[in-house]
């Protein structure tokens, strides 16, 4: 058990949230997983209302997976509205936490996605992925906002959270270069006073 869980099962029933997968400088996975959550696309409102009309037929196995899957999409989309408040009980608490640390928001965000939008998408995030780290950066901070993030379209959130994880990845390893460069320097001013040290007479 991870020290995180540890801490959600003590704040657990409290007004406070342990948002789990959070890093600095990304979009909150809290906000996505609500927005992704509640929404429901054109294809998935269609064949709950088939499915519903499928009266003494047998429904293919297949479609019912994914009319439980929507079904359980909603169940959890309330339980994150209240997650970290007064209403959400202890159990609640730790089904929501659980439920961030083992789901892909990814996989959720495709599942919703149609094909059309995903090749537009790809488009875009190629696109974005190769502006200066300065302009990305800008643009992800602005749209990252939680009034901003709301307002965005189902497939402009997709594409927002894809080039923050590039964004977040080109300043880890710019970061990881600025520290090799770093210890690098620190080992030559080493060098250097040693030698000084055992021939203090050198020129």
């Amino acid at each position: 058990m991870s020290i995180h869980h540890v801490i959600a099962q003590m704040l657990a029933g409290s007004n406070c949230k342990v948002i789990h997968g959070q890093c600095i400088g990304q979009i909150n996975p809290y906000i996505e997983w609500i927005k992704w959550l509640s929404y429901e696309s054109k294809y998935e409102i269609e064949l709950c209302h088939l499915v519903e009309e499928k009266t003494n037929v047998e429904i293919p196995d297949d479609e019912l997976e994914q009319v439980n899957k929507i079904k359980r999409n909603r169940v959890f989309a309330n339980l994150f509205k209240k997650y970290g408040t007064s209403e959400c009980s202890k159990e609640e608490y730790m089904m929501v936490y659980n439920y961030m640390c083992t789901e892909s928001i990814e996989q959720l965000m495709i599942s919703k996605l149609s094909t059309q939008e995903l090749s537009y998408a790809k488009e875009k995030i190629i696109y974005f992925s190769q502006l200066p780290s300065e302009e990305l950066s800008k643009k992800i901070d602005k749209e990252k906002k939680e009034d901003v993030y709301y307002q965005l379209s189902m497939v402009d959130a997709y594409i927002l959270h894809m080039i923050s994880n590039i964004n977040f990845a080109r300043n880890k390893e710019r970061l990881s270069q600025e520290i090799d460069t770093q210890i690098n320097a620190s080992h030559q001013m080493r060098q250097k006073s040693l030698s000084y040290a055992s021939n203090p007479m050198r020129v």
